[in-house]
């Protein structure tokens, strides 16, 4: 089974890399990352607007006093077997964007709930927002990961920046800070142990981590976790503003080495930054979230994706950086609903498969990818045979009719078509050219298209399918 994924991961790899299919030039690539991997659209940029990026990966290493992750636990095994940091099994829950406006005199603070579905550029399947850093090799690629799905979601906004930091690191660089004075809205118990009483309080570092962990006697779902992250980078600023010596021991601190630190804003770059922030008319930080729902319909398998509220989307992308945005496809309720649980094939005589997995989106996607395996195997025989050939174009013209056929239903469950279908006609002819094209070219892995519940596990819907989304 291993030696499967692992034969098929490699050929997406040969696919993605653009590997040549002799007669293949009339493939069509899909304009649907779910299916192909897209390019990210050039930035928008306005020269008065400096963007960064802020990161915090769920990770601890021990710093705080809390704890190390288990070595045992499946996250740090994952990592191991892969080869990889620990840190890059472990997601980055918190996730903003600190937008400085020189020309309005403004900063804003946008900050993006860690289970927003998303498309990650370069990337072909569907994920969490806290997943795109888990689809790369090393830190750095991860971060530009997470950076182009973030940028996807602002309407491709530019990111001038970023920092990107674990929880270990931030409780240490908390500590440093000297805590902050703050509003608790409730009382509650911090993942520390310790007790929190609401009112005004000075939160020290273990504090500050307390609150924007915390899970217990307090509403702790993702989107009011991540505005109680929102109002403590807000009392930051605050405590920062027109305090350079502070600004520069955290600095230091954190390029000391020790700590999971990574940024790309060079020393100068955070004196010219700083400047520019002294200089604003305002202290006053804008508070934005691109908030949603998980709604009804948006559990796939063991998962919940929370689905973007576009109206709010569009609003604050107009108010913050002056854009006027088109909604973003293929990331609403009833195309999530559409994608796992699908409504079977409603052809008039069709034959309708009693797999609770079968004939879905899912599905689909997992028909056009083992055709785009075995084409790009296909590609690889050494001087191909009459039949050879005959077999490849044949299955040319039919995975074109197929994309079409998926792009055509995926539009009309966006139109709120629930009963969107592949014909089964089609899909049986599809098949049966699939199977003979494997057949003269030597293809011997599987060509089952149904996905199973764990669908985020299959190298066939998701090209990181090694990801622990837990």
């Amino acid at each position: 089974m291993k030696r499967n994924k692992i034969m098929a991961a490699l050929l997406a790899a040969l696919l993605i890399l653009g590997m040549a299919v002799p007669g293949s030039a009339e493939v069509r690539k899909s304009t649907m990352s779910i299916v192909d991997a897209q390019e990210l659209t050039p930035a928008y940029a306005a020269d008065d607007v400096f963007n960064v990026l802020l990161l915090g990966n769920e990770y601890e290493d021990g710093t705080s006093g809390q704890g190390k992750p288990s070595a045992s636990s499946s996250k740090a095994v994952k990592a191991r077997d892969q080869g990889l940091p620990e840190i890059m099994a472990y997601h980055t829950d918190a996730v903003m964007v600190l937008s400085v406006n020189k020309t309005k005199g403004k900063i804003n603070l946008i900050s993006i709930p860690r289970d927003t579905m998303v498309y990650v550029p370069g990337v072909y399947g569907v994920y969490k927002l806290n997943d795109a850093f888990n689809c790369a090799s090393s830190v750095r690629e991860g971060i530009s990961r997470a950076q182009d799905a973030v940028r996807w979601l602002l309407g491709g906004v530019k990111i001038d920046a970023y920092v990107f930091v674990d929880m270990g690191a931030l409780t240490k660089l908390a500590t440093v800070l000297g805590g902050v004075d703050f509003d608790l809205e409730v009382s509650y118990k911090g993942t520390s142990g310790r007790n929190y009483s609401a009112g005004r309080q000075h939160l020290d570092g273990v504090g500050i981590m307390d609150y924007v962990r915390a899970r217990k006697n307090i509403d702790s779902n993702d989107q009011n976790r991540t505005e109680r992250g929102r109002k403590m980078i807000s009392a930051i600023i605050q405590k920062l503003w027109g305090n350079w010596e502070l600004i520069s021991q955290l600095w230091e601190t954190a390029n000391g080495g020790g700590i999971n630190f990574y940024t790309n804003i060079e020393g100068g770059d955070l004196a010219a930054l700083y400047q520019a922030v002294q200089g604003l008319s305002s202290r006053e930080v804008g508070s934005y979230m691109l908030n949603g729902d998980y709604g009804t319909h948006t559990t796939c398998g063991d998962f919940q994706f929370r689905i973007l509220d576009q109206d709010n989307r569009i609003r604050v992308l107009r108010e913050v950086f002056g854009i006027e945005a088109a909604p973003l496809p293929y990331i609403s309720q009833r195309y999530v609903k559409w994608l796992f649980r699908g409504n079977g094939d409603v052809t008039e005589g069709a034959d309708i498969t009693q797999n609770r997995y079968a004939n879905d989106g899912f599905d689909y996607i997992k028909h056009l990818r083992k055709g785009q395996f075995v084409m790009a195997f296909a590609g690889n025989v050494t001087n191909p045979t009459a039949s050879q050939k005959a077999a490849l174009a044949d299955f040319e013209m039919i995975y074109n009719d197929f994309l079409e056929a998926f792009e055509s239903a995926s539009a009309k469950v966006e139109d709120g078509d629930y009963r969107a279908a592949i014909p089964t006609p089609l899909r049986k002819n599809y098949e049966r050219s699939l199977q003979a094209l494997a057949e003269e070219v030597g293809y011997t892995e599987s060509l089952n298209f149904t996905h199973g519940h764990f669908w985020e596990q299959d190298y066939a819907i998701n090209q990181y399918y090694q990801i622990d989304w837990r």
